[in-house]
This record gives structure tokens, sequence and C-alpha cells, in this order.
């Protein structure tokens, strides 16, 4: 052999060894570990299983189960669950008891507990013996009550257990008759009901009024009054609603909370994003405020016709105990019948309320998602629960409406009443300040990126025009 030709044979040899090794060095990627409850929520729901386990054992049913019940809450466990599906047929509660057990086995199954699945499994089964199973099939768009408790369709998805005696079926869609039926089950039956088509509802029939015949001479028109200036200006007060569901705070700024990291926990803090790059950015999980609101409104527009005013509508007010609402923008008034006036607006304001703090969350860098279970973990307030925050919702645009009644017209400078429309007409003789006494409310309904608000005031307003 020639010495080129042993040469290549030496680097290939080489070559392939090597490739070898660093296939074989390789490590294999970690599995993700599933996601867990924080370490407090685990800890809280351990004790209160010890707990509840200890009382059924006394035959303490009620608190046992009660106590079971939260622990499963807080940590779901499947020998929790066992635990709580026994307390419940301790209880009497045998379809309760069946449900528990359905959980207890698919949360086994993603446990890995192959013991316990089947424990739960065949609990199940003994179970279904005592009881009865039903299944449902019913058409699209159809609400269905079974013994007059409404059922979603993720519940009528599986065959729902029951106790063994009579129960009542009923479907009802808009527009449709109601279709019911009574089932007898027996102790281990499998039943199933198939919902019909529902028949349409009669339409009534529509009655035509012959026109009546009249020999009087038609009412005198109203003066008109197109082309004026129209101004309106009242009080108003009621009731405020604002909703912002989460957002930033500061009052986090230095609380601590815990995420999972490579080699256990690792601790963070609200308010610090630069220690560890993608965490420490927390919001606070807010309770609505309603309550009380008091302000004004203005109108200055023009008279279209008699009956029809259009121009710019203001409207502002104080929460109380906190915060406030601004908004205005075009609005359109218009008298539809008597004294009755009706209108509709769009606005554009900003509004800020007072909330209560309820929970929080911090952030999750994105490495360690997996670990956590999702983006953020829960943040233990601590003394911070229950703190009242000023929550500012940025922009915010919806809209307006006016029902609002001229209790109270004057009489313009030529004597003749105005166009208002009210109820009473003053004998006031020529007067540059014909108008209308109203008294109404104006519902808004305002929206923006973080939450909505809505204002539900009363009040009276005297329109000029």
């Amino acid at each position: 052999m020639s010495a080129s030709r042993c040469l290549a044979v030496a680097l290939f040899s080489l070559l392939a060894a090597t490739e070898a090794r660093s296939t074989s060095a390789q490590p294999a990627l970690p599995k993700q570990p599933p996601a867990v409850a924080p370490p407090t929520a685990t800890a809280d729901a351990g004790q209160l299983a010890r707990e509840g386990k200890a009382l059924l054992g006394k035959g303490q049913f009620d608190v046992a189960c009660a106590k079971l019940d939260e622990s499963a809450a807080l940590d779901p466990k499947s020998a929790t669950l066992l635990d709580l599906a026994t307390c419940l047929e301790k209880q009497g509660r045998r379809t309760n008891a069946h449900q528990t057990l359905e959980r207890a086995a698919a949360t086994a199954e993603r446990e890995k507990q192959g013991l316990a699945e089947k424990t739960a499994r065949a609990r199940q089964r003994a179970l279904e013996k005592q009881l009865a199973l039903i299944s449902i099939t019913m058409p699209a768009g159809t609400t269905l009550a079974l013994d007059g408790v409404e059922r979603t369709a993720t519940e009528l998805a599986t065959p729902i257990a029951l106790e063994p005696g009579e129960h009542q079926v009923e479907a009802t869609t808009p527009g449709k008759r109601p279709w019911s039926k009574k089932v007898a089950l027996q102790a281990g039956a499998r039943e199933h009901v198939e919902v019909p088509a529902l028949e349409d509802l009669p339409k009534a029939p529509v009655a035509i009024a012959a026109p009546a015949r009249t020999n009087s001479a038609p009412p005198p028109a109203e003066p008109s009054h197109r082309g004026r200036v129209v101004v309106e200006i009242g009080f108003l007060g009621g009731l405020g609603y604002g909703d912002v569901t989460r957002s930033e705070t500061s009052v986090l700024d230095g609380l601590p909370y815990a995420f999972p990291g490579e080699s256990g926990n690792v601790q963070a803090a609200c308010g610090d994003t630069e220690t560890i790059v993608g965490a420490g950015a927390c919001t606070g999980e807010l309770r609505a405020h309603s309550g009380g609101v008091l302000g004004g409104q203005l109108f200055v527009g023009w008279s279209l016709a008699s009956r029809l005013h259009a121009g710019l509508r203001a409207l502002g007010g104080t929460f109380m105990p906190g915060g406030f609402v601004a908004a205005g923008g075009p609005a359109i008034s218009m008298r539809v019948v008597g004294p009755l006036w009706l209108g509709l607006g769009g606005v554009v304001g900003i509004e800020k309320h007072r909330a209560l703090l309820v929970g929080a969350y911090g952030a999750v860098p994105p490495e360690a998602i997996g670990k956590a279970g999702g983006a953020e973990v829960a943040v233990v307030l601590g003394d911070k629960l229950g703190a009242t925050i000023d929550i500012d919702s940025g922009i915010v645009g919806g809209g307006t409406v006016e029902i609002a009644v001229a209790l109270l017209r004057t009489r313009g400078a030529s004597g003749a009443p105005n166009d208002g429309g009210g109820v009473l007409v003053t004998e006031a003789k020529a007067s540059p300040l014909a108008g209308s006494l109203l008294v109404g409310v104006w519902p808004s309904v305002l929206a923006g990126s973080k939450g909505i608000a809505i204002v539900a005031p009363a009040g009276v307003s005297y329109r000029f025009h």
C-alpha cells in the first residue's frame, strides 16, 4: 500500500472516532417538570389535606369535606381527591363523589400515579352500579336544563351520573316551543336522550286598525325655531362603575416572589427589572369600583329643525370616594313626542377611579416559563392585600344616551310658546331666555385599553333655544 493511501485511511478512521465520541458524549435534553403550585399554596394545601384526612377518620365528615375541598382547590393532588371522594360518599353525596373520582383519575394520570388512577377508576365503576348514567344530544343553539339546572356543553360532552329515580329534561330555544321529557332511571342503568328539533312558535296576527274619520280641523302648526343656537346646562348625580382588572402599580414595588430555576427557586422582586432579565415586572389584580358620581353637563349646538338639535355634549363628574370622569363629543337630540326628548352621542375623554388590590402576579423570564407553568407566578401581597390605589384608565371612548322630559317651557320674545314641548307653559311675556326645563338620565359607557367605565347619572338641566 502506498504512503498516501495509508495516510488517507488513517485520517478517515480518526474523523469517525471523533464523531462517535461527540455523539455519545452529548447529554440528553432535560425533561421539563410539570407546573407546580407556589410553595406557600402547596404547604397550605398539604396541611389542609392532613387535617381533613384526620377528621375523616374521626367521622367529622362536614368539616373534613370542607378542608379536603379547600386543599384540592389550592393544589389538586390525586390522593387528596380520593380522600375527598370518600368523604362525599360518607355524606351520601354519591353524584359529587363520582365527579370527584373522575378528577382524581385524570390527576393521577398526569402525575403518572398508575395505582391511584386504577383505584379511582375502580371506585367510579363501583359507584356507577349504584347510580345511573344519562347522555343527552340536542340540536345546536339549544339550551338544556336537567332537573331545573342548566347544563353547559362541556358537561353534556360525557355521560352525567344521577341518583336513581325520575328526572326532568327540558330544552328551550328563542322563538321555539319548549320541549320536556321525564326519564325514569334505574340503578346501574345507562340512558340516552335525544332532543328533537324544536317547533317554531306561531306568529301572532297583526291587527290593522281602520283610519279614524274626523271632521275636526288640524292643529295649528308650531312656530319654527330652525337656525337658532341651542345651549343646555345641567347638574347631574347618580352611579358610576369603573373596571380595570389588571394594572401596573408602584404599590407592588419591593414585594418578593419566586419562580423555578435550573437549580431551585429563584428570588425576584417587583419593580426590580435589572437584577434578573425578564423578571421584576408585576401587575396587580383589582376589584371593580362602584359608587356615587356628582357632576354636570353642557350641550352647545344648532337647531336644525323645530324638534331636532345637533351639536357637542360634554359630561364630567367626580367619583365618590375618589376619581373622576370627563368626556365629550358630537351629539344629537330630538323631541319625539309631546315633552319627550331622546338623543345619542359619541364621547372621548379620560377616567380615573379608586380600586382595591386583591392579587398580584410577577413576570417570569422566558427560559423559566416551562418550569413555572406560565409567563407569570402569583405574588404574596401580605399587608398590601386590600390596599386602595388610584387607577388611571387613560383615554377612553364610547357613547351616551339622552332620555329627558321637558317639565316647563317659557315663552319666546314674541309671546308664543317655544317648541320645547314642556308639560307646563309659563305666562311670562317676551323673554330673551326662552327655553325648556328638563329632567332626565344620560347613561354613558366608556371603554379604553385598560378597562371600562359606566356612568348612569340623572339630573335637571335648562335648554335655551
